[in-house]
């Protein structure tokens, strides 16, 4: 979705991260929403380190509810959580509700859809969370058939 297509009523989540604008997540999330004919669209924030404190002291005074980490801050941020899903897991996303921010991991998720989690390269399991996470904040398909078409390999 171009800034232009965005309208009044468009459904937004943030993508957050040192580079979240060219991100393989965002440019998957996005490809899911738009397939699945779904008026949202991931919006990047783009942090650099000398601003990750002061973004995430003031994140849940925000308007953001819905945040995916990009790989770099996924560790860092335990620290400006109220709940943590699962403490031994790395953080995949966050919701924020009533100024309480929330952190849950995936995990679990793709371990259930796959045989053999091992065998998968890094591409792969990042589209499996954007279908996921699609799926969750916006009802869409959870198919990982869809996979390949995601990542351009059809």
């Amino acid at each position: 979705m171009e800034p232009h297509e965005i309208r009044p009523d468009t459904q937004l989540c943030t993508i957050l991260g040192l580079a979240g604008q060219n991100s393989l997540e965002r440019r998957i999330f996005n490809k899911i929403l738009k397939a699945d004919g779904i008026n949202a669209t991931a919006i990047a924030l783009n942090v650099k380190e000398e601003h990750f404190d002061f973004t995430f002291t003031n994140i849940a005074r925000s308007k953001i509810d819905k945040v995916i980490l990009l790989d770099e801050f996924k560790e860092r941020v335990r620290s400006f959580c109220d709940i943590l899903e699962n403490e031994d897991e790395a953080i995949d996303y966050l919701e924020i509700k009533a100024g309480r921010i929330s952190a849950f991991s995936l995990a679990g998720d793709i371990e259930k859809l796959f045989d053999n989690t091992e065998v998968l390269d890094e591409s792969t399991i990042k589209a499996a969370k954007m279908l996921l996470l699609a799926s969750k904040w916006y009802g869409t398909s959870m198919d990982i058939n869809r996979i390949p078409t995601l990542l351009g390999e059809e």
